[in-house]
């Protein structure tokens, strides 16, 4: 099926750049994407708290019920890797006293674009206009390692003073923008768990309004903190840890308990699509269209009958021209929770019908966890290698399908098919809906 929008206002994907629990890189990630491979392993308390020693008595890490801190049987994660496998640094005590402090929120998002940039082939200043280009980075939380720096600093201190600049939510996408030149539009989305995608819809969002030419766009989440996963434990929504922890996360599964959490970084080269073309860009993918909309049930839970991610989906189809017929793939948010997987899985199927029940569906976070913020577009910018490859994913952990989640899974290996267009989902707390469809460039007819 042909684009619905004219060639002025069609939209290409022509860079990815990663940065995951796999390691650093988009290749390396797709590659263990279709192994069925997980990161997810215990997490070292040291990890978690910051300046804790072992011997560090501001911290009580008793099992008791009423101390502080209930360590109880641990804690499993996914943390990022920067290169290939190195672990990415936790600040040790030396770190902590010098200026070479990073901040990995930051961090990961900078690489992540410099590897997307590479890889679209984009010269700011050359064969791009710097006032055209825009940059649009969410996080949902900012720098949690700078916050915590920053309560055992005096705001007089030159330290802390820098610290601000990279605690802020804003502070991935205010980099990036200084590193490529941008002196286009400059936003930072923050919508829960639907970070990602949402960048991505506002990045396309400027392209179609025709204020910019390119857009670099995406997210990065860096949220293994003690704080954060104390308060899922307490919302309940975080799977128990057990003997393996790379079967922690089951999502779809009868047996699912909950997601794992994990760190990474997603950016995409948005660009229109004649602009792509006149330069000589590599298409990866186009991008077809997004849509994002609220579901009023609550702060921490979503409408079982999955009401308004189904007019979401229903929107965006007729919005684009499109038809059930037309998805080929679901690319899935998935986090292991009943109540997400099964509302999610509603909403699909009432949209799609019978088309549910042969095109394969499948989620990234039995093998990576939930990166949070950072999922959307992780798993977005997967989902275009999927089509550019060709093949459906493993849903790993997903031993027995729920039948109460009506949709067609892929299977435990990934599989060879023909997939022409592709729908991503992605939900947050405090009803942040939102999804999108892509186009391999097979089926555009135009790719370079």
């Amino acid at each position: 099926m042909s684009s619905s929008f004219p060639n002025s206002r069609r939209l290409a994907i022509t860079g990815i750049g990663l940065v995951t629990p796999f390691g650093e890189g988009a290749d390396i990630a797709w590659r263990a994407v279709q192994r069925g491979a997980s990161q997810v392993r215990r997490l070292e308390l040291s990890e978690l708290l910051p300046f804790y020693s072992g011997t560090d008595q501001r911290c009580d890490l008793s099992s008791g019920a009423n101390s502080p801190i209930n360590w109880g049987t641990g804690w499993v994660g996914a943390p990022a890797s920067f290169g290939k496998g190195e672990v990415s640094p936790n600040p040790n005590e030396q770190q902590r006293e010098s200026s070479s402090f990073v901040e990995p929120v930051v961090e990961m998002a900078r690489r992540a674009a410099r590897e997307a940039v590479a890889d679209a082939r984009l010269q700011p200043g050359g064969n791009v206009d710097q006032e055209r280009l825009g940059c649009v980075i969410g996080t949902s939380k900012g720098g949690l390692r700078s916050f915590e720096r920053l309560q055992s600093k005096s705001l007089c201190d030159h330290e802390a003073a820098n610290l601000w600049s990279t605690f802020l939510p804003e502070a991935p996408s205010r980099f990036i923008a200084r590193d490529i030149g941008s002196q286009g539009p400059l936003l930072c989305p923050v919508a829960a768990c639907a970070t990602g995608l949402v960048s991505l819809i506002r990045g396309a969002a400027l392209l179609r309004e025709g204020v910019c030419d390119v857009v670099v766009a995406g997210s990065s989440d860096a949220s293994l903190r003690l704080s954060v996963l104390a308060s899922f434990r307490r919302l309940g929504v975080l799977a128990p840890a057990s003997d393996d922890p790379t079967g922690d996360c089951r999502p779809f599964d009868h047996n699912r308990q909950g997601f794992v959490m994990g760190e990474g970084a997603g950016v995409l080269i948005l660009e229109r699509w004649d602009h792509a073309i006149a330069r000589g860009a590599p298409i990866r993918a186009e991008w077809i269209d997004g849509l994002e909309r609220g579901d009023p049930s609550g702060m921490t839970r979503l409408d079982p009958e999955a009401t308004a991610l189904t007019r979401l989906l229903g929107d965006l189809l007729t919005r684009s021209g499109q038809r059930a017929n037309d998805i080929d793939a679901v690319s899935l948010h998935g986090t292991g929770t009943h109540q997400n997987d099964l509302a999610e899985c509603r909403g699909v199927r009432h949209v799609l019908g019978q088309r549910a029940d042969v095109i394969p569906a499948f989620g990234f976070k039995g093998g990576m966890g939930h990166l949070l913020g950072g999922a959307g577009s992780v798993e977005l910018a997967l989902s275009v290698l999927a089509l550019q490859d060709q093949i459906a994913p493993p849903n790993v952990n997903l031993r027995h399908p729920d039948p109460e989640c009506p949709l067609h899974f892929q299977g435990s290996t990934p599989t060879q098919r023909p997939m022409r267009q592709l729908l991503k989902l992605s939900l947050g707390f405090g009803g942040h809906l939102s999804a999108a469809m892509i186009r391999s460039v097979e089926e555009s007819g135009d790719g370079c």
